[in-house]
């Protein structure tokens, strides 16, 4: 795969079809379907882009165990398949590639699964229900949403420990994501209609953005760091929790993985933009059903955000330009998760190399490190 196919390549999870759909984001059609597991959720890469981690949140009617499934990017298949906790939901990777953390929200942890053997290697107890988890871009610390204790907490990425737990500053956070310095990060909170702001340097509260719909679930800070897009959920499911148990069959009755189109009247959910510099909302796009997940395009051109019925599935293109929708893909069977194939740099040759030149390597040769022109000269 090329540079130019990984830097417009968007992988989707359809909960519903037991599939990964690959959008090429060029022309905005689907090239690509690989099966994973039971109902799958979210997705992560690794940074070079080479591996995509898919939660599938299983089927405890047929006694599908939760896992993760590790999609080699080169070929559109699955390598392996790793079993986690009850209710695999949330997935993200450290910067440098090692380690992918993945939230059980029915076990109350969080698995620790090393990328280079595909072994999860420390199962983390965090609080009720973690449903989200995001690495901070310096990657040390990685932040888990508890929808069901309405706590944050934050795990030390190289004890891999929990080191502060901290209240979300709402009912029912979901959707973490970080500004590019790190500085700051926005959870979404369906059952209060909020996004509250995190300085992470305190971790503390320091801006709550009362959102002008209903359900506020994925979350993605634009890459050029000036607005936020929230895709919200407007279900019955998001009014209110009856009883705080924590198991899957809970979870999947006031917050299901799998969409399902509420009784009564049907109206377009919204994606509402917030403005980092004052942290208020600027507009308020009507897209799509039950949106979830936002990811952006890496350029920052355009916002993919996934949502749709329970048998039919859509993602919807929005220019971030004109803040409006260019574009409706559909997909199959309620699409959730969604990320971007990560389009690594190539490695700059030095000028010397530039210049027809190379350095000594060889320890033996009195010029080593030294930049010397080659003559290839034809040896009989």
């Amino acid at each position: 795969m090329n540079t130019t196919q990984a830097q417009t390549r968007a992988y989707v999870a359809n909960t519903n079809a037991d599939q990964v759909s690959v959008i090429d984001a060029q022309n905005n059609t689907v090239v690509a379907s690989i099966s994973v597991g039971r109902r799958p959720s979210h997705i992560a890469f690794t940074p070079n882009g080479r591996f995509a981690y898919v939660t599938n949140n299983g089927n405890p009617s047929d006694h599908v165990p939760d896992s993760v499934s590790v999609i080699d990017t080169a070929t559109s298949s699955v390598l392996t398949t790793i079993t986690v906790g009850d209710g695999a939901s949330g997935v993200a990777t450290r910067p440098d590639g090692k380690l992918v953390y993945v939230t059980n929200y029915g076990s109350g942890t969080v698995s620790v699964i090393d990328a280079r053997t595909n072994r999860v290697v420390k199962t983390i107890r965090v609080g009720s229900a973690p449903d989200s988890v995001a690495v901070a871009p310096n990657g040390k610390f990685a932040y888990v949403s508890n929808l069901g204790a309405d706590t944050i907490s934050v795990i030390d990425t190289v004890r891999n420990i929990v080191v502060a737990s901290f209240p979300s500053g709402g009912d029912a956070p979901r959707g973490i994501a970080f500004t590019s310095n790190g500085n700051l990060a926005y959870v979404t909170h369906i059952f209060s209609n909020t996004v509250t702001v995190v300085d992470t340097t305190t971790n503390t509260i320091v801006a709550t953005v009362p959102s002008s719909s209903c359900g506020p679930n994925g979350i993605a800070v634009a890459p050029n760091g000036e607005s936020v897009y929230v895709a919200h959920n407007c279900t019955p499911t998001n009014l209110q929790v009856i009883v705080p148990h924590n198991t899957s069959d809970y979870m999947d009755s006031v917050v299901p993985r799998a969409v399902v189109e509420p009784e009564g009247p049907k109206g377009l959910a919204v994606v509402s933009i917030i403005r980092t510099a004052s942290n208020t909302v600027v507009t308020n796009l009507p897209t799509g059903l039950f949106l979830f997940d936002v990811a952006f395009q890496p350029d920052g051109a355009f916002a993919y955000v996934t949502g749709g019925s329970n048998l039919v599935g859509a993602v919807y293109v929005i220019d971030t330009q004109t803040q409006s929708l260019a574009a409706t893909i559909p997909m199959e069977g309620g699409s959730l998760g969604i990320a971007f194939q990560p389009n690594p740099r190539p490695k700059r040759k030095s000028q010397c190399e530039k210049d027809g030149y190379k350095r000594f390597v060889n320890p033996t040769f009195k010029n080593q490190g030294q930049c010397i022109k080659y003559v290839m000269e034809h040896c009989p």
